[in-house]
């Protein structure tokens, strides 16, 4: 299972965005 970290400063507004490309992709992304 691949792992990917998100910075909630960098990516702002569009981390909502980013999520559901990842959940459609099944891959868990882990809250920093």
């Amino acid at each position: 299972m691949q792992i990917i970290r998100i910075d909630y400063k960098d990516n702002g507004e569009g981390i909502a965005d980013i999520l559901k490309k990842f959940k459609k992709q099944g891959i868990y992304v882990s809250e920093i």
